[in-house]
């Protein structure tokens, strides 16, 4: 998504190609390594429903860092919250780099209350991937002990 649909807007042709190729060979790579065509299918969907579930809290961030700049002029630096063609895509750059933390810094939070959401945010950000990790082990495991 991230990689993709940038290659795309840009005008590189083959990227919904490429995506699929992507999908297909890990797909295939799960399938080899599982050995069991029925078990790549519930992971397949375990998997899937997390990564949609952390690109939920994501957008969800968007939308309240969205909120907090419109009701609290200056909350962020180098960002204002004004009706722009750039804000959704300014906003979900921050978001996103604050959820990976991998935030480059351009844009800070200046009030308490983003300071405190982006806190939040980045917290999520590192234990939602290493609980969900650990979780996912333990299913594999306990179907493996059960086949």
């Amino acid at each position: 998504m991230f990689v993709l649909i940038p290659l795309e807007a840009a005008g590189i042709t083959g990227a919904q190609d490429l995506g699929f190729a992507i999908a297909v060979l890990v797909i295939g790579a799960a399938v080899v390594l599982s050995g069991n065509p029925i078990a790549i299918v519930v992971t397949y969907h375990r998997v899937m429903g997390a990564i949609l579930l952390y690109l939920a809290i994501g957008w969800t961030f968007v939308g309240v860092f969205t909120l907090v700049g419109l009701l609290v002029p200056n909350a962020f630096t180098s960002m204002t919250v004004s009706d722009s063609p750039a804000l959704a895509s300014t906003m979900v750059y921050f978001s996103f780099g604050t959820l990976t933390t991998a935030g480059s810094g351009d844009i800070a939070p200046l009030h308490p209350i983003a300071r405190s959401l982006v806190n939040l945010e980045a917290m999520i950000g590192q234990l939602y991937p290493a609980t969900l990790l650990a979780r996912l082990v333990t299913l594999e495991i306990e179907g493996e002990a059960k086949r």
